[in-house]
């Protein structure tokens, strides 16, 4: 048994390495339609690039080891089936759950890769990511802050600057008008640009003093003299531009997610958050057991048609993925439920196509015996 199981996860090598590679290289052209501009106008150097495309690999690859799996049991599972070998297996009365050690076993290593990465590597890889972010989005407003001239970096916030020097600003007038009610104008002798936590980029100024219009109710209009001074203001123009190019839920800690959600976000995409991180390598190992017994139970006839179906198993995966956050967003699913919706329907779908599978095996050679007898 021991060496069929080598065999067999021998075979599965090549394919699973090829596959993932694959799925990873497609999942990755995906995300990087969403990342694209906030390289743009950022003047990236290709390291800055690389090193962000590594930290976006680490979740690709926990995207990918699924269908990777499926289409390389598959794969091994077909064209042992149409060489005649799992036959000749069955004539040497080796039984089809013992040829499916291999498999089971590299599933299982497959699965605690997955939950390796989906609890601690993506979460580091994301916030590494966020991080850059902010970063290439703060050089991205300088570059579009010239000398003696006004510009618009930010929605509602306008700069004019006398010199530009890098992210020193010298003879700067600002103008704050996200507030229509409240517009703020400051004028400062200088000003930095710096990055902020929560995904703002802020002018820290130097100097100067700040006007603050007659609000709505009828204030009186105000100015005050500082010696420094900060004003923020999220990437983009809105506080969840961030957050639709890399949801924070992704970046934060696994263990942060068992606590109650921060103020502006949603409990329940909180705590779907971690059961999706908790259901990734069930899902995996569902899938590839389900893959498994598929392959080396149903007799196939050619290895292109298993990759087919293989292909189609991960589809199903993958819709009940997407179909239980529709419905934990309409609220008909639980967190819980709407994570681990994938795993369950992959299973119900391979339970049913084992058992079509098996009805004209069992039904043959029944009818055969029957025309048999009435001949007789």
């Amino acid at each position: 048994m021991a060496r069929i199981a080598l065999y067999i996860g021998r075979q599965m090598l090549p394919w699973f390495a090829a596959a993932l590679s694959a799925a990873a290289l497609l999942f990755l052209v995906t995300q990087l339609l969403r990342i694209a501009p906030f390289f743009l106008g950022a003047g990236a150097s290709c390291a800055e690039i690389a090193r962000d495309l590594s930290y976006l690999l680490v979740p690709v690859v926990g995207w990918a080891l699924a269908p990777a799996f499926a289409v390389a049991v598959f794969a091994v599972g077909g064209r042992m089936s149409a060489d005649g070998e799992l036959v000749a297996l069955d004539a040497a009365g080796v039984r089809r759950s013992s040829v499916a050690i291999g498999p089971f076993a590299m599933a299982i290593a497959a699965a605690a890769v997955c939950a390796a990465i989906w609890l601690f590597a993506a979460p580091t890889a994301c916030r590494a990511l966020r991080a850059d972010a902010v970063r290439l989005a703060g050089r991205a407003i300088a570059g579009r802050i010239s000398g003696g001239s006004f510009v618009e970096p930010a929605a509602g916030v306008t700069v004019y600057a006398d010199a530009v020097r890098g992210r020193r600003l010298e003879g700067v007038l600002v103008e704050d008008a996200r507030d229509p009610g409240r517009t703020i104008q400051i004028v400062a002798a200088a000003a930095e640009l710096r990055e902020e936590p929560g995904g703002a980029i802020s002018l820290a100024f130097e100097g100067g003093d700040a006007f603050f219009a007659g609000g709505e109710g009828g204030g009186a209009p105000l100015s005050m003299r500082f010696d420094s001074l900060a004003l923020a203001a999220p990437i983009g123009g809105s506080p969840g531009a961030l957050d639709a190019f890399l949801p924070r839920a992704l970046a934060e800690d696994t263990a942060a997610l068992l606590e109650p959600a921060p103020d502006g976000v949603d409990p329940g995409v909180w705590r779907f958050a971690f059961f999706r991180r908790a259901a990734a390598p069930v899902g995996l190992l569902a899938l590839a057991c389900a893959s498994a017994a598929l392959a080396f139970v149903i007799p196939w006839r050619r290895r292109g048609f298993a990759i087919a179906c293989a292909v189609i198993l991960f589809l199903a995966f993958h819709a009940a993925g997407r179909l239980g956050e529709a419905l934990l967003a309409t609220g008909s699913l639980g967190p819980a439920a709407s994570a681990f919706a994938p795993a369950v329907s992959v299973l119900v779908l391979a339970a049913a196509m084992i058992a079509a599978a098996r009805i004209p095996r069992a039904s043959g050679p029944r009818a055969l015996r029957s025309s048999v007898v009435q001949k007789n």
